[in-house]
């Protein structure tokens, strides 16, 4: 903090004890303080059990996983590539890094189109392991990693709005469950970019619309996808 600002901050600290003996003029500056002290503990202090939470249990595998909101939408504004934006993959991992560079305690983390799957060490006691904290601090350094590090990957695209994210807390108890986890969102993820590359060669280079891409596919079995011939597009 530089000296102009710690001026400023003095300042404000002066006036407000100045307002308060001006009002309570019998107080001596330690009354002051022991005054605030009590007013921190007063008959209000109740409703902080309100916010009673419950911690994520004990030697259990505590995965984030945050997912776009309205991503569909924010793409298609920002023009992204079909069917994978290098740069913006790049971006997300770049956004991943950042925020496993703060927690410590992070020691995996995986990704896929607008989603990312962060893994706590099964001992970590980060925030005492309240769920609301770790969900909403990966969700915040995430998204603002993804808005500062924007120029540096999007660089002919203007960010026209930021970007959100949702978080949710899952608890895997055993190293298996963690594994199947993780083996669920690579199959999951390479379903879908099998499909959005056989839906994207229909449309940018076999000339059908998105409708009728997306009749063509409708009907095929997922694992099937990888038989169409080359020759439709």
């Amino acid at each position: 903090m530089n000296r102009a600002a710690v001026d400023d901050l003095n300042f404000v600290i002066c006036m407000l004890i100045f307002s308060v003996i001006q009002f309570r003029p019998c107080l001596s500056l330690p009354q002051l303080f022991f005054c605030r002290y009590k007013m921190a503990n007063s008959q209000y202090t109740y409703v902080r059990g309100f916010e009673a939470e419950v911690p994520c249990l004990p030697n259990t595998w505590i995965v984030v996983r945050l997912d776009g909101q309205n991503f569909h939408a924010f793409t298609e504004r920002h023009c992204f590539a079909k069917p994978n934006d290098e740069r913006a993959l790049r971006l997300a991992c770049a956004s991943a890094r950042s925020v496993m560079r703060r927690h410590g305690d992070i020691i995996l983390a995986y990704g896929q189109s607008d989603e990312f799957s962060f893994v706590f060490r099964r001992s970590t006691d980060s925030f005492n392991r309240r769920p609301s904290k770790l969900m909403t601090t990966v969700a915040s350094l995430f998204a603002s990693a993804y808005v500062f590090e924007w120029s540096n990957y999007m660089t002919d695209t203007k960010l026209l709005y930021p970007p959100a994210f949702d978080a949710r807390v899952v608890l895997y108890p055993t190293t298996k469950n963690l594994r199947d986890y993780l083996a669920w969102r690579q199959v999951d993820c390479h379903i879908n970019n099998l499909y959005n590359t056989c839906f994207w060669n229909l449309v940018q280079r076999g000339g059908l619309t998105p409708s009728d891409a997306e009749k063509r596919l409708c009907h095929l079995a997922k694992y099937s996808l990888s038989c169409l011939d080359e020759s439709c597009f």
